[in-house]
């Protein structure tokens, strides 16, 4: 039976969504240790199919789906990709190398990729990115709290942010809060 003051994650990512997504910055530090970065996936401009399919799978564990789309749905990873393209192309390196990192932890831990492992063992895997003791090489050049604090941001700024920026595609996250969609009178 759920308390008073207990609410599902939908909820509480409705209720702190936009003070998620303007949270803090994220610094690069050294990229040492990264993969050789692949072709783009089709329909990406920078994210190749691997590391697509892997931030979809942290996208869908920060807003999962339940009644309603969850980010992967509504198109949490193009609108990424598309950020990562354009104004904050600089943040490239922190994805590529997050995104290798969120794979050699599950590796370590359980011996697969990250989006072959079940749901509970994809969040403990975050959890550890989140507090800093996930395993692997990649996180002693890289801030693991900060790859996973600017994830969590994009996919919360592409869940809440308007259609037309790409993300929240159909408005599905505006529609299950009860704002009407977009009228192009913003």
């Amino acid at each position: 039976m759920r308390r008073n003051w207990e609410v599902s994650r939908r909820q509480f990512i409705s209720l702190v969504g936009a003070a998620g997504a303007s949270g803090s910055a994220v610094t690069l530090n050294c990229m040492a240790a990264v993969r050789p970065a692949a072709a783009p996936a089709p329909s990406m401009r920078v994210l190749n199919y691997r590391q697509a399919a892997t931030l979809g799978a942290i996208a869908e564990q920060i807003v999962p789906a339940d009644s309603g789309p969850g980010a992967r749905q509504t198109g949490a990873v193009n609108y990424i990709d598309s950020v990562l393209s354009g104004y904050q192309r600089e943040k490239s390196p922190l994805y590529a190398a997050g995104l290798q990192g969120a794979d050699e932890t599950s590796q370590l831990t359980f011996g697969r990729d990250f989006v072959d492992l079940d749901f509970d063992r994809q969040t403990g895997i975050l959890k550890e990115m989140e507090n800093g003791s996930a395993q692997g090489e990649i996180w002693k050049t890289v801030l693991s709290q900060e790859f996973f604090a600017m994830v969590w941001n994009h996919t919360l700024e592409a869940f809440y942010g308007p259609s037309d920026q790409g993300g929240d595609k159909n408005y599905a996250s505006w529609k299950m809060m009860g704002f009407p969609e977009h009228s192009g009178t913003m």
